[in-house]
């Protein structure tokens, strides 16, 4: 089996359709099966990828779930204890709070694209995924303020909406 590691940085700008364009060039070039995860996602998988794809099909999505350090305070990832016992919290933040989508596909086939982060297409078509892993979701750490400006100043520029940027600072400077 053949593995390939790629990555994209973005530079705060808002780029996610680029960045779907660019993971979609990467996937035509593939033959067989792709993982895709965030930086600060950890994907819990009850069993071998290539066991639940044999069993439930040719995608397994994921349902994300925030976490949170004490009294959502956001704070430096450390070596140790372990990255759960940082952050202990749970919580559906992204999907009450900003109404962003929670699924996501975690291993698709290659014949598969990225419509969005969260949505794929076969054949030009939407298509729809069974969510069977839980996705830790650490978003809530000290690079999320800088990243939350960057965002804000970029989309002032091209004429985006900064509102999810300016409820998540809300959240990082009030706990709420």
């Amino acid at each position: 089996a053949q593995i390939m590691f790629d990555q994209f940085v973005s530079s705060g700008e808002s780029k996610w359709l680029r960045k779907v364009e660019i993971f979609n060039n990467i996937i035509e070039k593939l033959d067989g099966y792709v993982l895709l995860a965030d930086i600060d996602e950890l994907q819990i998988w009850p069993a071998e990828p290539k066991d639940l794809v044999t069993k439930y099909g040719d995608v397994i999505g994921g349902e994300l779930q925030d976490r949170f350090a004490e009294n959502k305070l956001p704070k430096q990832v450390e070596n140790t204890p372990s990255i759960f016992k940082q952050f202990p919290h749970k919580s559906n933040y992204i999907k009450e709070q900003l109404n962003q989508y929670t699924h996501k596909p975690c291993v698709f086939h290659s014949s598969y694209r990225l419509e969005n982060s969260h949505d794929l297409l076969l054949c030009c078509e939407p298509v729809k995924y069974f969510v069977y892993l839980n996705i830790a979701h650490f978003p809530w750490n000290l690079k999320r303020e800088e990243k939350a400006k960057q965002r804000i100043e970029a989309h002032k520029k091209d004429g985006g909406n900064y509102r999810e940027s300016e409820l998540i600072l809300k959240l990082l400077y009030n706990g709420e």
